[in-house]
This record gives structure tokens, C-alpha cells and sequence, in this order.
């Protein structure tokens, strides 16, 4: 019998009081084993690190005996400096980052999936984003012109080179994905929603969107950098129009 693999859910985060602890019940409450949870806060002044304690001294206390829980509180450089702190410490077979304000669902899909078939790279399932909007994934050329995996519904095998290029401060996610779609790994697909992804981060800051352009034309070139640009022009072009006729 094949060994029921670990999962390590990695989240992010500095000075977000009021929205982490809805993002942890919802990893503390999953139903299924194996499961290590890690926290890696930046250093936040504003109750956090006191929250992450009372849970920590919750997890001691047999509470969550299924969640083998984690954290630590330092200065970071950065999201993803945070990150790759996460998956150095992390020991599980699999990686998952649900960052602050985000929910996670029950993660029984996944372990269905693995016990089907566990040689996949990837696992990604469809993430609802707090507007309502579906983002289902996808692994194919539309990802040379802006990201169509959504990392709070993507399971990232350790063995994989996962890490992130810290040069890129918001969309390094989208500069992995990249170099795993030219690597030609292996994805397969779930159905069901697997999380529900917070659209108030950083990353959805339209002022930063200068980025995305960065990575693609680091990955794939100056064609790929205009193609991007004028996808996005064209997705800002039919919302106008959907707005105008609403």
C-alpha cells in the first residue's frame, strides 16, 4: 500500500490580524491527515504574532491533532523571501501556499487524485476569488501572456525545483509557473473549488502590473512581453464595454 503522502500548506504573513485567523481555522479544520501547517510571519506589530501563539498553544493542547503546526517571526525581505523561508522549513512531499485572507476547502480532491495517480508534477483545482468569479486552471500557451494557475489552488511536488526568484517582488508565483510549463511538467486537473482566494493582495494592485510583463519577457522573449500587454489592453477593453451596457 502506498504511503498517504504529507502536505505541507505554507501561509505568509505580516500584520494581518484581522484576516488570519479566518485563513488558519480553515487549514486547523481540515479533515484529513498528514497535514504540517507552517506560518511565517514578517515581524507584524499589530496582534498577529500573539494570534499564531494562541493557536500554537492550542496545537499543543491536542486540539487539532491531525495539523502538526509550525511558525516563526523574523524580518523578511520580501512575499517570497518569506516563501522560500516556508519551503526550506517545510517537510512534506507536497507544497500549497494559502497566504493571509485567503480559505481553504476541504482538501480530501487532492488525496483522491494522488491515490489514482501520484506521479503528477502538479495537482490544480479551481479557485473562487472573493468577487465570485471561477479562475479555473489551465497549463497550456495562454500562460506565455499572464498566469492561468492560481497558487491557492495548486499542489507543487517537493521534488520539483521549487523556489522563488526573489528579484520579482509580486508576481514570482507567475515567473514559476513559467519555467515549470518550459520544464513540460506534468498537471493534472481537479474540479472541484479548492479554496477561496482574497483579491485585496498586492498582487491585484493594477500599479504593479508592470511586473507580469517582466517575468514573461524574462521566460519567453519581447513577442511574448507586446502579446501579454495587448491581452491585457483587450481584457480592460471588454470590461469598459460590459460596464457600459450593465
Amino acid at each position: 500500500m502506498n504511503k498517504t503522502p504529507k502536505i505541507s500548506i505554507i501561509t505568509v504573513v505580516y500584520n494581518g490580524v484581522c484576516a488570519l485567523e479566518a485563513t488558519m481555522l480553515s487549514i486547523f479544520h481540515q479533515s484529513c491527515d498528514n497535514i504540517e501547517y507552517l506560518v511565517i510571519d514578517g515581524a507584524s506589530i499589530d496582534g498577529t504574532v500573539d494570534l499564531i501563539k494562541q493557536y500554537d498553544a492550542r496545537c499543543n493542547a491536542g486540539e487539532f491533532p491531525n495539523i502538526s503546526f509550525r511558525w516563526i517571526s523574523e524580518t523578511d525581505e520580501g512575499i517570497y523571501n518569506a516563501m522560500n523561508k516556508g519551503i526550506k522549513m517545510a517537510a512534506g512531499d507536497w507544497l500549497l501556499f494559502i497566504n493571509e485572507g485567503d480559505f481553504l476547502r476541504d482538501i480530501k480532491p487532492f488525496f483522491d487524485i494522488i491515490k489514482k495517480n501520484g506521479d503528477a508534477d502538479l495537482i490544480a483545482f479551481p479557485v473562487e476569488l472573493s468577487s465570485g468569479t471561477i479562475f479555473h486552471p489551465q497549463f497550456n500557451w495562454q500562460i506565455k501572456t499572464h498566469n492561468t494557475l492560481p497558487h491557492q489552488g495548486l499542489f507543487y511536488r517537493r521534488e520539483l525545483d521549487v523556489f522563488y526568484n526573489e528579484k520579482f517582488k509580486v508576481f514570482a508565483d507567475f515567473d514559476l509557473n513559467l519555467k515549470l510549463f518550459k520544464q513540460k511538467a506534468d498537471v493534472i486537473f481537479g474540479k472541484e473549488i479548492i479554496a477561496l482566494h482574497s483579491l485585496d493582495g498586492v498582487s491585484n494592485d493594477k500599479r504593479v502590473a508592470e511586473e507580469v510583463f517582466s517575468v514573461i519577457q524574462d521566460n519567453y522573449g519581447i513577442f511574448y512581453r507586446v502579446l501579454s500587454i495587448l491581452y491585457f489592453k483587450y481584457k480592460g477593453f471588454v470590461c469598459r464595454i460590459k460596464r457600459l451596457f450593465s
